[in-house]
């Protein structure tokens, strides 16, 4: 069964839990008879697992920044913040999981659900990362 380690998987639990645990397969250990979940490391005993299924990329959901602050700017979360990157014509970073989709863009307009950059593309708020390119901390 060490062909599930690295994979994201949902773990359905034998206890009668309805939800399954879901994130990557960690470690599958032999000798102390249980597997660990990422990203917390959550150990579930064998005898815990009433079945393993494995999830496709996007089923898991976007890591939330812990805080407004990125190293680079600020991350966007909200519409006055789209709102006024569009009026200020602001540098906008845009992530997707961990891969940059655009390193240096602005925003020409944006609904409740996308966001269209100047170059005609149009990308989902809730599975991209925006960030304002912004100048922290000078004086």
């Amino acid at each position: 069964m060490r062909h599930w380690i690295g994979r994201k998987v949902a773990v359905y639990r034998a206890t009668g839990v309805r939800e399954p645990l879901k994130g990557t397969l960690v470690e599958w250990d032999e000798e102390a008879e249980c597997v660990r979940i990422g990203p917390k490391r959550i150990k579930v005993s064998f005898d815990n697992i009433a079945m393993i299924k494995p999830l496709p990329e996007e089923s898991l959901p976007l890591k939330r920044a812990r805080s407004e602050v990125h190293k680079i700017g600020y991350v966007m979360k909200k519409a006055i913040q789209f709102e006024n990157a569009i009026y200020f014509k602001s540098q906008i970073m845009i992530w997707n999981r961990t891969k940059i989709v655009a390193l240096s863009t602005t925003i020409v307009r944006h609904d409740e659900d996308q966001v269209e950059l100047e170059d005609g593309r149009l990308l989902r708020k809730d599975k991209h990362m925006f960030v304002v390119r912004s100048r922290r901390g000078i004086r």
